[in-house]
């Protein structure tokens, strides 16, 4: 049998099982100016039990790490940033928690002495190394082969290194176990932290609230109600299809054979990183000429670079007009909290229950098409109707609900094992998040550029795009057995986006919807 109360969200277990939690005002003498800060932190009862998602993501399968890279125009000072992670911590009891198991065999967080000296590592690099830009993701990629996290201590860790490249003189690297939060929370935790550069004492909002559609209105109260109960048909429909299809992939339906898509294990190969950089003035352009969204553009991007990368890796099913036969899928990381926005970062720091913590996560499945188009703006127009397609789904909140509906009839193994199948029978994973359009300094320091990926995860590639400052980075994560050369796959995004630039009559950059 399960592992009990499956069927609840992450925040709900959180605050039904989480035992008696209060906020607590403690004071940080002698900070970066010499004055006391209050901070506010939530302090929760010993032994609270893992949420569901975490435990999936603990699975000796998955065990799914996030990793963050933090840019800085200005050299690390490694003891501000001592003191900035010490602060940060207090905010959040599974910092420091560490993972055991209950005489029922159930996981649960024990609180547990923190020594910052084997969270917080400054390393001191070669001139070479503290010279070149890629080096960061030479030494995450290294990092996830070669030194996983310590399961005897609270799980996460910050590297800091001093570098001399343009615009960088120091990067700090930050890896948290997903069991902890996912995406959305832990970069609002770490950005929690920062300020904004042209006016400090004004709060950092990552995005704004997305609006969901008012229901169809008319001056005919019949045919207005015949129109939501038309709506709610194609929303059924589109649900079942998508769930059925999803089903699929668990029993065994999967990509097609070719130089993108891994093998069984996959996750645990040594990986390999590059960085694509967007202008997000040019995918407004491309997304204004079709009436589409940044969403959008990134799908057809995704699109033609596939293509085109593969045009270079099988010249011969590019010459008998194959490629475009072949099946290759993603699965997108949905946010299903209700809010469905980035979360406000100061509630991140004052335990406000709105700012919901752990894996409120779905699935959503997404079929690319490698279909050569004559005008490339009609590839945007393509994953346009795939997206709106998507949207009248309810696919990401039904794949997250089956999974605690799994967890509690049949167990966290088996639950995790049937994501694993449904993930490891398509080719990539993506995500995108929209970061601050301000710059923001941390600890004082102006931070230069920002990227994301998470390992763990049993496909050859995984996608995150993260915008800051009208600059979109849009971080690919290979297993360099699979793909040797992600470079080539990163430029062959970027001359996606050019091409696609390049065919709109007459160019705009007007913004609008994300």
């Amino acid at each position: 049998m399960g592992d009990g109360d499956g069927g609840r969200s992450d925040t709900e277990q959180n605050q039904k099982e989480g035992g008696l939690c209060r906020e607590i005002r403690v004071k940080v003498e002698d900070g970066p100016d010499d004055s006391n800060t209050d901070i506010t932190y939530i302090d929760i009862e010993d032994n609270a039990p893992v949420t569901p998602m975490g435990r999936v993501f603990l699975e000796p399968s998955w065990n799914t790490v996030v990793y963050g890279i933090i840019y800085l125009r200005n050299e690390v000072d490694e003891d501000l940033l001592r003191q900035k992670f010490a602060e940060s911590i207090r905010c959040n009891p599974k910092f420091q928690s560490v993972v055991v198991r209950d005489k029922k065999g159930r996981k649960r967080w024990q609180k547990s002495e923190i020594d910052l000296d084997k969270h917080i590592l400054v390393q001191e690099l070669s001139p070479q190394d503290a010279e070149d830009e890629i080096f960061p993701n030479r030494y995450l990629a290294d990092m996830i082969f070669t030194r996983p996290l310590n399961e005897q201590r609270p799980l996460w860790e910050v590297h800091a290194f001093r570098m001399k490249c343009k615009d960088i003189s120091g990067c700090f690297i930050f890896r948290v176990h997903h069991s902890i939060g996912d995406g959305i929370s832990l970069l609002s935790y770490v950005l929690a932290r920062c300020q904004r550069v042209d006016k400090p004492d004004l709060p950092i909002v990552l995005s704004n609230p997305i609006k969901l559609p008012d229901a169809p209105v008319h001056k005919f109260r019949v045919i207005a109600w015949l129109l939501i109960l038309w709506r709610v048909m194609i929303f059924a429909w589109h649900t079942l299809v998508d769930v059925i299809y999803f089903c699929l992939r668990i029993a065994g339906l999967e990509d097609s054979k070719m130089p993108v898509k891994g093998n069984a294990g996959v996750e645990l190969w040594p990986k390999k990183l590059a960085t694509a950089i967007f202008s997000i003035d040019d995918m407004r352009a491309v997304k204004n000429a079709v009436d589409g969204t940044i969403n959008d553009v990134l799908l057809s991007i995704l699109q033609s670079g596939f293509r085109r990368y593969l045009e270079i890796k099988c010249p011969e099913l590019s010459k008998k007009g194959l490629i475009e036969k072949l099946r290759l899928s993603g699965i997108s990381m949905v946010n299903t909290r209700m809010a469905r926005e980035t979360q406000e970062l100061s509630k991140m720091l004052k335990g406000d229950p709105d700012a919901r913590w752990g894996n409120d996560m779905g699935y959503v499945l997404i079929p690319l098409c490698l279909k050569k188009f004559k005008n490339p703006l009609d590839s945007v127009r393509n994953a346009k109707a795939l997206s709106d397609r998507k949207k009248t789904s309810l696919e990401a909140y039904l794949t997250y609900k089956i999974t605690l509906w799994t967890m509690k009839l049949l167990g966290t193994k088996i639950a995790a094992d049937l994501h694993y199948r449904a993930l490891s029978n398509t080719t990539f994973t993506l995500s995108n998040v929209r970061g601050p359009s301000e710059e923001i300094m941390f600890a004082g320091n102006p931070i230069s550029s920002l990227t994301a990926t998470v390992s763990g995860l049993p496909q050859a590639i995984t996608f995150h795009m993260i915008s800051y400052t009208g600059i979109a980075k849009f971080q690919i994560m290979v297993a360099k057995d699979v793909i040797p050369d992600p470079e080539v796959l990163a430029q062959c995004f970027e001359d996606s986006l050019k091409e696609l630039k390049d065919a709109i009559p007459n160019t705009t950059t007007e913004s609008g919807s994300h």
